[in-house]
């Protein structure tokens, strides 16, 4: 049996017993390469998203399912690899990485399946909190929508933080009274860099700095975020539409104890792709003194920038506040270009 043979039943094998066993891989100069397919079809998984488990060493995967991990410190260690719509499965493996001289080193084979999703009971009093201890397993009574809508959350966080981006957005900014009427309006453009990225802090959405109120606004990234998660109750809210698309439809409240200036609204998944489709988000908590603020809120619609990695294509924000000349402002923005900056996720895939 050759090696490459010899490999890919091993990693199959470790596929189905789970982490009974200990695949050893080949990374000649500390680079793991391989390559993840549907078990069903053998075709490639385009961006699905590895881990090495307790480090912050993540890829996507290519269109062609190609992955190389570089870096990667010999011994034991845990593989996550995770797509959405597909069985989340973490490998137990023992990285070598010396190699003979002239040896090439056969590339790891992956194997995803399927994951029908299950839909959680239906809450209508927006009360229920879901237990987020297991959010990420990969057992398959795991793998609800509730699940698959973080695991959304994560991979943008990913895309964010391994592969940084600049969009590009036309916004019109429109600024009425208190009656609607319009005062005045212009239409500019802006960049947004996903390396400016601010993780959500409780008891921080709201507060002055240097004397001014600041919002802290809300971005999808925060769903992934450890202290989103654990100061919001989530409930599935049943099904809802989109311009044809049928989605099943997420609310988040802020947990009883968190009493301080915060967000709460739903998103929306698509029921067939299960890619982030909608968002809309309202401040609540607003204290009836101490504060110019009288509502805010956003509706964000999503588009992939590649493949199962949706970012932010239509956006509008209405902010109301006490007194001022300003009491309304309506913007409205709408992405006209996108860029990364260094690596692009599906390099692997070109000359």
């Amino acid at each position: 049996m050759s090696t490459r043979v010899g490999l890919t039943l091993a990693v199959l094998f470790a596929n189905l017993a789970g982490l009974s066993a200990q695949t050893v891989v080949r990374a000649p100069a500390r680079t793991l390469s391989g390559v993840v397919q549907d078990s069903a079809t053998g075709q490639p998984v385009g961006f699905a998203q590895l881990t090495i488990m307790g480090t912050d060493q993540q890829v996507f995967t290519s269109v062609s399912g190609r992955f190389t991990l570089r870096n990667v410190a010999p011994g034991k260690a845990n593989l996550r690899i995770q797509q959405i719509g597909y069985r989340a499965q973490t490998l137990a493996i023992t990285v070598d990485t010396l190699t003979r001289a002239g040896e090439n080193a056969p590339r790891l084979v992956v194997r995803l399946t399927r994951q029908a999703v299950i839909l959680p009971e239906l809450s209508v009093d927006g009360k229920t909190c879901l237990d987020l201890h297991d959010v990420g397993s990969s057992a398959p009574e795991g793998r609800t929508i509730l699940t698959e809508a973080f695991a959304n959350a994560e991979r943008i966080l990913t895309l964010e933080r391994k592969y940084p981006f600049v969009l590009e957005f036309q916004r019109v900014v429109t600024v009425m009274d208190s009656d609607y009427n319009t005062i005045e309006g212009h239409v500019d453009s802006l960049r947004k860099d996903s390396r400016a990225y601010v993780p959500y802090r409780a008891g921080k959405v709201l507060e002055r700095v240097f004397g001014r109120e600041h919002l802290a606004s809300f971005t999808t990234s925060d769903f992934a975020g450890k202290e989103f998660q654990q100061t919001h109750c989530f409930s599935y809210a049943g099904r809802d539409s989109l311009e044809g698309f049928s989605g099943y439809r997420i609310d988040f409240v802020p947990k009883p104890e968190i009493t301080s200036p915060d967000w709460a609204g739903s998103m929306l998944v698509d029921s067939t792709s299960l890619d982030l489709l909608r968002t809309e988000t309202r401040l609540v908590n607003l204290p009836r003194r101490g504060t110019n603020f009288r509502t805010a809120s956003c509706v964000i619609f999503y588009q992939p920038i590649v493949p199962g990695l949706p970012q932010e294509f239509q956006v509008r924000c209405v902010t109301s506040q006490r007194g001022g000349r300003t009491p309304i402002l309506l913007e409205r923005w709408l992405l006209t270009g996108h860029r990364f900056v260094g690596r692009v996720p599906d390099a692997l895939d070109r000359p």
